[in-house]
């Protein structure tokens, strides 16, 4: 296509799609290049990523896939410990590893604040427990909604006790949740 100029566009742009520019997210904290750059570092760094077969996975609507990316990119862009593996937390404090935190995906059904045993078919919600284990952590929720934007909200779990108390954050508060 000759008659174009290199400051013109191939097809029309709306202005908000500058933001996700390449230009205006590099060297941006918490951007989707950052994101990406960070993911790609990850794949080169770890020998069982990046050579051999690839299969994708049915990520479902819960947010679980996504999870165990975003982990351990909290871990980079914040002062946190990952914690690898199931346990009852997915972060410690770098100044304080006793202060537990506990990453929960915002998505477009909402948000499962509940220990991840209690959640499905099949599994029973125990109140007193999820309420003891809240009542001892800070919650990361991350909202992957709007995707490629990630808000992230950090906020005591007694605090999400209070105002969700059978443990879901419906999506209908997702604005009033991260504003």
């Amino acid at each position: 296509n000759a008659a174009l100029t290199p400051d013109q566009a191939w097809l029309p742009q709306s202005p908000w799609w500058g933001s996700y520019s390449v230009e205006s997210q590099v060297g941006k904290d918490g951007s989707t290049h950052s994101l990406y750059t960070q993911a790609l570092s990850i794949r080169k760094s770890e020998s069982g990523l990046g050579d051999g077969p690839m299969s994708w996975i049915d990520a479902g609507k819960d947010g679980i896939a996504f999870s165990h990316f975003i982990d351990p990119w909290l871990a980079e862009k914040y002062p946190l410990n990952h914690v690898t593996g199931c346990k009852k937390y997915d972060h410690t404090s770098k100044s304080d590893e006793s202060i537990l935190y506990d990453q929960k995906t915002f998505t477009a059904r909402g948000c499962n604040i509940k220990p991840s045993n209690m959640i499905g078919e099949g599994r029973k919600f125990d109140e007193e427990i999820f309420k003891e284990k809240a009542s001892k952590l800070i919650y990361i929720i991350v909202s992957n909604t709007n995707f490629p934007e990630i808000k992230v909200k950090f906020v005591r779990g007694t605090e999400l006790l209070l105002k969700y108390p059978g443990g879901k954050i419906p999506s209908k508060h997702f604005e009033e949740f991260f504003n």
